[in-house]
């Protein structure tokens, strides 16, 4: 069996997570959006506009449209299978509004269920196949 260095698998995730072009967001789920952000990237920061900390205040109510028609069904998903992906609507510190691909997963980490999300701007790939 090949040796495992925990210690440096746990920089090799890390160094993926933030030199990652996608915005990636860990949160701890209550089946709704009002889930506890604990850790963004510098693409998630780059992406709403919110400093590092500032992001960490918020929740996915902070950077999710609420009424999204597409929300309740992703949140469904996501709670009965356990992943998910949708096109929904979101929200950055300006206020302005951006379509987005996100796509989630709940992984069971030691002692409480994670949700790591994955969100991508779609604004620009529409506009290229529109044209």
């Amino acid at each position: 069996m090949p040796y495992f260095d925990s210690d440096q698998a746990l920089k090799n995730y890390e160094n993926i997570f933030k030199k990652s072009l996608n915005a990636i967001i860990l949160t701890h789920p209550y089946k709704t959006v009002k889930d506890a952000i604990f850790y963004a990237n510098s693409a998630a920061v780059e992406l709403f506009g919110y400093s590092e900390q500032g992001i960490y205040e918020l929740s996915w109510e902070g950077i999710v449209d609420n009424f999204d028609p597409q929300l309740p069904v992703f949140l469904e998903e996501l709670s009965s299978v356990g992943k998910a992906k949708a096109e929904l609507t979101f929200i950055k510190k300006d206020g302005s509004k951006f379509k987005g691909e996100i796509f989630s997963n709940l992984i069971d980490c030691t002692d409480k269920l994670t949700n790591l999300s994955i969100v991508k701007d779609t604004t620009e790939s529409k506009k290229l196949r529109k044209s």
